[in-house]
């Protein structure tokens, strides 16, 4: 009984080691067993956070902040410097709320991960040991929801791909209409949410629907799109918005490899040197163009 194994008395660790997920960014630990859903947790119960693995076992001598340095954020900022194998947050394994049954914080829902929209589709040899591995977490999450007594979530991997794919296309098109740089930084951030959230073994998934070649181009466009701006000041903030969330992922990648204990199986989809020397190119032609017309007017 999945209640009663929860709720014994004995606390080996104060932690309950979770992980944010949202439909563009699915990253998780690998899961073998149930996993337990919270909607909420009471004030003053996260003990650590961060966008990376924080190593917080209960024998573990990093997970104090001066071993292995935490870093506190909003759930969007969260889920947008997630460019590891996965987040962690810690947080408080008593329940700590005014009125409880349990001495245990308990869960509000059980997580079950479906991987296929289609159940009928074709796929490899590999792909087959992952579904009848999640047809077992699927029977004995069934009986773990009965007995804390609770519901399932089901969070289907290619429905949330396949979604996210559309919102991004929708961005992109909108772009061309409106030219707001605000749409540049969206565009570029739930891309590269999407890759980390279809880790091994759902790489399958993400070379669908978000491979390196789709980001590229469609880089590759916006730029175009960008220099046929007639507006010189707008074409320099949309070059500047591009290069800059550019940047940032590129550093966002380059911190979760060294902040990471372990080797994690991430990579960007965006060719950071290409695009950047696109935009350089963009923005020291447009300047220089800025430069006569000012010395014209003299």
């Amino acid at each position: 009984n999945y209640s009663i194994y929860w709720n014994n008395n004995s606390i080996r660790s104060h932690g309950i080691c979770c992980s944010l997920i949202s439909n563009s960014n699915l990253s998780t630990a690998s899961i073998r067993n149930i996993c337990l859903g919270f909607s909420n947790f009471e004030d003053g119960t996260l003990l650590l956070s961060s966008p990376s693995d924080l190593n917080s076992t209960p024998i573990s001598r990093q997970v104090n902040i001066q071993d292995h340095p935490a870093a506190f954020m909003n759930v969007n900022s969260l889920i947008d410097n997630t460019r590891s194998d996965y987040n962690e947050l810690v947080f408080e394994r008593r329940n700590l709320s005014q009125v409880h049954q349990y001495y245990k914080k308990n869960p509000d829902y059980i997580v079950m991960f479906e991987e296929l929209d289609d159940i009928n589709s074709k796929v490899d040899e590999e792909t087959k040991k992952l579904l009848s591995e999640q047809e077992r977490i699927k029977r004995i999450s069934i009986q773990a929801a009965k007995d804390f007594g609770i519901p399932i979530v089901k969070v289907n991997r290619e429905k949330c791909a396949i979604s996210e794919s559309r919102k991004i296309n929708k961005m992109v098109e909108d772009f061309y209409e409106t030219h707001d740089p605000a749409l540049l930084n969206r565009i570029v951030i739930n891309y590269e949410n999407n890759r980390m959230g279809l880790r091994y073994p759902h790489d399958y998934l993400r070379e669908k629907y978000f491979p390196k070649e789709r980001i590229n181009g469609i880089l590759n466009k916006l730029i175009e799109e960008i220099n046929n701006i007639e507006d010189s000041q707008l074409k320099i903030d949309n070059s500047n918005t591009l290069r800059n969330v550019i940047t940032l992922e590129y550093n966002k990648f380059k911190t979760s490899q060294i902040s990471s204990l372990l080797h994690h199986s991430q990579e960007p989809g965006i060719n950071f040197e290409n695009i950047t020397n696109l935009l350089q190119t963009t923005l020291l032609v447009e300047k220089k163009i800025a430069v006569e017309a000012k010395n014209e007017n003299k």
